[in-house]
């Protein structure tokens, strides 16, 4: 759910204001203001909205990029409020594909009611900019993730820290992954750290 789907690489979303709106949806496929499953450019996007998610997969922005992805000068402003996993302030879960962050901010708020007594015992996937990479095990995949020049300001609140970073949630390292970041930066206290927890090294 978001008011776009499924974008292809050639698309340019430019210049939109999400404002005084409210999202709310039971489903899992994702929820996002402005695209799910989506490729192509993002640019100079602002969203204050209200997000009331109960699947898995929510972001501010861009839910699910599995093909390549530009994000540049979005801001997230808005209220996530979820019950389950891979949450996002920018984006919630990058699977495939080469994604750039740029100039980007979150400054909203992200409510998690997630515990490890729930179903999944996993943890709960948070991040100020980036909730989750995670390539398929089933298959080998290249994912490269350039998070630049980004700001990470806004408040999260979770029940669960297991893989809650201010920035970043967690990155599971196979096939060939790359995560990098540069002149990105957070504010002390939203999370235990900047990013939640790797299986390789950032």
């Amino acid at each position: 759910m978001a008011l776009f789907t499924n974008t292809g690489d050639e698309c340019v979303i430019r210049n939109l204001k999400l404002v005084n709106s409210y999202m709310t949806t039971k489903g899992s496929s994702g929820v996002a203001s402005f695209t799910v499953n989506g490729a192509g450019t993002l640019e100079k996007l602002y969203s204050d909205a209200i997000i009331d998610h109960q699947g898995d997969r929510v972001a501010g922005i861009a839910s699910r990029n599995d093909r390549n992805m530009t994000i540049n000068e979005c801001w997230f402003d808005g209220v996530i409020n979820s019950s389950r996993t891979q949450i996002g302030g920018i984006v919630d879960i990058i699977t495939k594909g080469n994604t750039v962050i740029n100039h980007s901010l979150f400054s909203g708020t992200i409510n998690s009611t997630f515990t490890t007594n729930d179903t999944d015992k996993e943890g709960v996937f948070i991040g100020g900019i980036c909730g989750t990479v995670k390539p398929p095990t089933s298959v080998k995949s290249n994912v490269g993730v350039k998070i630049i020049d980004c700001l990470s300001s806004g408040e999260i609140n979770t029940k669960c820290n297991i893989y809650s970073g201010s920035v970043i949630g967690y990155v599971m390292y196979g096939g060939n992954s790359s995560v990098s970041f540069r002149d990105s930066y957070t504010i002390e206290g939203i999370a235990n750290a900047a990013y939640g927890a790797t299986t390789g090294s950032i």
